[in-house]
């Protein structure tokens, strides 16, 4: 492939990741909306759209047009995990599609049944990153106002809400590859890469998808159910708890690999 044509296509592949990216952004927000208000006993968006399906287009120009307001007494210039080490021990290999086609070979196979210390630290860390309950502390540390949202509007505020759930999103992505099995699922040869095979390809594109809208959802429903921790909780559960156990599994996994291959 000639350099132009390698650019092109490189600039491609970021627009489709991109434009799917934006998209599922755009109905997660939809859709936890949707889950509080069924928890909650109340309706949800239902005004734009056939179920409301087209709120996030409204809350998008509804953003653009609001007031950019900056505090006039700030300098505007101003204003403007070890948990993976041991899946990568296992499959010899950085590389995410190879830790995908280790876990090819049947349900077992999925990295949470051979790592589940590590399925429980990363799922505390993706939860505690993106910044979302039990863990939104960023955001009410003093429970009386939402952080950024006091001192940002408009685009602004839109790209901190756009990046959580973009964020969330990646995460998600993340935990399919490593520990769920990607692409793959173990029956009617799904566990397979699609070599020329634009049909079973776009299926493993899809099954990748629901992996992910459905830890996804596992996100928004957590957001809704649990009660948030303190402070001194997090960094008590992170640094007392979670490091050491993350080290600890770290060297007991590489003495079971190096006395398995002796």
């Amino acid at each position: 492939m000639t350099a132009p044509n390698f650019f092109l296509f490189s600039a491609l592949k970021v627009l489709g990741v991109f434009s799917v990216l934006m998209f599922i952004v755009a109905y997660a927000v939809w859709v936890e909306r949707k889950v509080s208000a069924s928890i909650q006993d109340r309706r949800g968006p239902n005004r734009v759209g056939t179920f409301g399906l087209l709120q996030p287009l409204a809350d998008m120009i509804k953003t653009f047009l609001k007031e950019d307001f900056t505090p006039a007494h700030v300098r505007k210039t101003y204003f403007w995990g070890m948990s993976v080490v041991p899946i990568f021990l296992i499959v010899g290999n950085l590389n995410l599609s190879a830790v995908v086609h280790y876990q090819s070979g049947g349900l077992f196979h999925w990295l949470i049944f051979k790592q589940p210390i590590a399925f429980g630290i990363f799922v505390a860390a993706m939860f505690a990153e993106t910044n979302r309950l039990p863990f939104d502390l960023p955001e009410s540390e003093q429970e009386l106002a939402g952080g950024y949202n006091v001192e940002y509007s408009s685009m602004k505020f839109a790209l901190f809400f756009l990046g959580e759930y973009a964020a969330m999103t990646t995460a998600s992505a993340l935990l399919v590859t490593l520990f769920l099995g990607g692409w793959s699922l173990p029956f009617a040869g799904l566990d397979q890469p699609a070599i020329n095979n634009i049909p079973m390809g776009l299926l493993h594109i899809g099954i990748f998808l629901t992996k992910m809208l459905i830890v996804e959802f596992m996100i928004i429903w957590v957001r809704w159910m649990w009660p948030r921790f303190r402070y001194d909780q997090l960094m008590d559960l992170g640094w007392r708890r979670f490091i050491p156990l993350a080290l600890a599994n770290i060297v007991v996994t590489a003495l079971v690999i190096l006395t398995i291959t002796k």
